[in-house]
C-alpha cells in the first residue's frame, strides 16, 4: 500500500514542481537557461532516498515496528519515482537531436542493472548483513548526490568538454527572462 501512496505522492509532487523549480532557478540566476537546472528537482529525492534506505535497513535488522518499514517504503518509492523522470528529462535535454536514442539507452542501462543486481545482492547481504547492505546503499546514494550537486552547479561547463559539437545539442544559454522585473 505504501508503494502506491508513494507513487501517487511522487506524481502529484512532480506535476506541481517538475517544471516550476528549474524555471525558478533559471530566473533566480539571471534568466539564462542551463539544462542542469532541470536537476534541481533531484535535490529533494536525493536527500530523502538515503534516509529511506537507512530506515528500511535499520527496520529490517532491528525488527522495528511495521510502521517504520511502511514509512521507509513510502520514502523510498516517493524519492525513487520522483528522481527518475528528472534524470530522463535531463539526459533527453542534453541530446535534443536524438531523444529516442537517449531514452532507449537509459532504459537499457536501467534494465541491465536491475537484472544484474540479482546476481550480487544476495551475496552482498550474506557478506555484510541486511542492515549494512541497505546502509551502504544509503551511503552510495549520498556519494551519487555529491556528484549530482557538482553537475547542477558546473554541468554546463563540463558539457563543453564534449568531443563533438554535433552530438550534444541543447537549449543551453537561451534567455528565459528578459529583465529583472520578469524574475519576481
Amino acid at each position: 500500500m505504501t508503494a502506491w501512496v508513494g507513487m501517487g505522492a511522487a506524481q502529484i509532487y512532480g506535476v506541481l514542481f517538475n517544471d516550476k523549480t528549474p524555471l525558478w532557478v533559471a530566473r533566480r540566476t539571471g534568466g539564462t537557461w542551463h539544462t542542469e537546472y532541470r536537476l534541481a528537482n533531484a535535490i529533494v529525492p536525493g536527500l530523502l532516498l538515503p534516509i529511506g534506505l537507512g530506515l528500511w535497513g535499520a527496520g529490517i535488522q532491528y525488527h522495528l515496528h511495521f510502521m517504520v518499514l511502511a514509512l521507509a517504503s513510502f520514502i523510498i518509492w516517493f524519492a525513487a519515482l520522483l528522481v527518475l523522470p528528472v534524470c530522463y528529462n535531463y539526459i533527453i535535454e542534453c541530446f535534443l537531436d536524438s531523444p529516442v536514442e537517449a531514452a532507449v539507452s537509459l532504459n537499457a542501462y536501467r534494465i541491465s542493472f536491475g537484472l544484474a543486481s540479482l546476481f550480487f545482492v544476495l551475496q552482498w547481504q550474506t557478506k555484510v548483513g541486511v542492515g549494512w547492505m541497505w546502509g551502504m546503499s544509503a551511503f552510495f546514494t549520498i556519494f551519487v548526490d555529491i556528484i549530482m550537486f557538482a553537475i547542477i552547479s558546473k554541468g554546463h561547463l563540463i558539457r563543453k568538454w564534449s568531443i563533438s559539437e554535433n552530438i550534444a545539442v541543447t537549449e543551453d544559454g537561451v534567455k528565459i527572462a528578459a529583465n529583472r522585473e520578469d524574475i519576481f
